[in-house]
């Protein structure tokens, strides 16, 4: 385990590796990778974290990987292969949570996550819709309203651009 826990942090793109030793003497190693899913600016660069909040590098600009922007989360420290620090200790697990629901829902082309204020929440899907959350309470069923929208919407035209407007559900 220990092994593992170190080859996870000096590789930051292993999510996870097991170190077993078999009965001829051999060491087998299995490593599981991970991917981006969240970028984060720091000063100039873009911070890319996995979606359990490892942080996997920094870039010095935005690549060709489409990651989940975040806009309005600091981070207080972002160090490669530990798990970032937000100045809102909470603020990750508020994400976490808002990704998976709209992973559940569908949705799973979200380009960016505003909660520079907790209170007018907005999240853009596909560079095109505007999803305004308003506050967090509902947020389940927010998300899934926002999902039934875009669905049927793409069906009628996938080019279309608007916003869903979901502070009041």
């Amino acid at each position: 385990d220990e092994v593992g826990a170190k080859l996870s942090k000096a590789l930051p793109y292993i999510g996870g590796a097991k170190v077993k030793r078999s009965l001829n003497g051999k060491v087998v190693i299995t490593v599981e990778l991970t991917t981006g899913c969240y970028s984060f600016s720091l000063g100039e660069n873009i911070v890319v974290v996995d979606p359990e909040g490892k942080v996997l590098e920094h870039k010095a600009e935005q690549s060709e990987d489409t990651y989940t922007e975040i806009v309005g989360a600091d981070i207080s420290q972002a160090t490669p292969g530990e798990k970032v620090e937000l100045v809102d200790q909470g603020m990750f697990a508020l994400l976490s949570d808002m990704y998976t629901m709209l992973e559940n829902a569908g949705v799973n082309d979200v380009t960016s996550i505003d909660v520079t204020d907790v209170y007018d929440v907005t999240i853009i899907y596909d560079g095109r819709i505007t999803m305004e959350l308003g506050d967090t309470n509902n947020l389940d069923k927010k998300l899934a309203l926002a999902a039934m929208v875009i669905q049927r919407e793409n069906q009628i035209d996938p080019e279309q651009h608007g916003i869903i407007d979901l502070s009041a559900v």
